[in-house]
């Protein structure tokens, strides 16, 4: 794994590019981040590439990704991506990643190929989109990750959050970056919709797990809408789910998350 300070100069397809050791080992490129938000939304993100690299993505598109995260993990230290083959069919395929570090699984992750279909299949959207502001209107906002640019609607840090994001770089026309991409964007976007101030101890945030499905074609270099929220918070552990829209409200993938709460340590 390179270990490297992220700059201006490297771009999310170089974050999501991996090599391969051995057949269906795969190593993944780190950089330094202390943000465990970033950390591990790369690491379910190039979970997803791995999985790619062992299916024919040119016909079976990527339609879900499911990561649970088991240990925060050595910055310093490569990560190894094992792939093994749960299901194949003539129509699905799917992958169980484990994220590793030695003898240390980071994450586990189940990511679902389909084969792409001709034909009229139904069409639905719930509700009608809502008109949101031009981005380029909004002042710049958002995670300080030079990969992506944030345009938010409202404060963060609340219980709802609205956002427009996308890739500051031009990605190529492969759908497995361009879904490796956004959920590598949720985890950091996911962690933006907190519970109201409520507590008399300060507590971090900690994902615990992401899942992210996607349902139609998009192109994460182009503007992204994106909302998400806290339905509920209890014992120490809060739901927060969000959606990813075209600029013109088109749903394309949903996403849910499950938070802990931790002490933050005074030290």
């Amino acid at each position: 794994m390179t270990h490297e300070t992220l700059s201006r100069s490297l771009r999310i397809e170089d974050l999501l590019q991996l090599r391969e050791r051995a057949e269906r080992l795969f190593i993944g490129r780190d950089v330094s981040q202390p943000d465990q938000h970033y950390r591990r939304g790369l690491i379910a993100a190039q979970s997803a590439v791995a999985a790619g690299h062992t299916v024919d993505t040119s016909w079976r598109w990527i339609h879900s990704v499911h990561a649970m995260h088991l240990a925060a993990g050595d910055p310093a230290l490569e990560v190894e991506y094992l792939v093994e083959t749960l299901r194949e069919t003539s129509d699905v395929s799917t992958r169980l990643v484990r994220a590793r570090q030695g003898t240390t699984t980071l994450a586990v992750t189940t990511v679902a190929f389909q084969t792409v279909r001709s034909g009229r299949p139904p069409v639905h959207q719930l509700g009608t989109p809502e008109d949101w502001p031009d981005p380029h209107k909004l002042a710049h906002a958002g995670p300080a990750v030079s990969v992506l640019e944030f345009r938010d609607l409202e404060p963060v840090h609340t219980a709802t959050a609205r956002s427009w994001v996308r890739c500051t770089e031009e990605l190529p026309d492969l759908r497995q970056i361009h879904a490796a991409a956004v959920v590598f964007t949720a985890d950091l976007l996911m962690a933006r919709a907190q519970v109201p101030d409520g507590v008399s101890s300060p507590l971090s945030a900690e994902s615990v797990d992401l899942s992210v499905r996607f349902h139609r074609t998009f192109r994460a270099d182009d503007w992204m809408r994106h909302e998400c929220s806290v339905p509920v918070a209890d014992e120490y552990r809060a739901y927060v789910t969000g959606t990813f829209s075209s600029p013109l409200g088109r749903l394309f993938a949903t996403v849910s998350q499950e938070q802990t709460f931790l002490p933050i340590d005074p030290a």
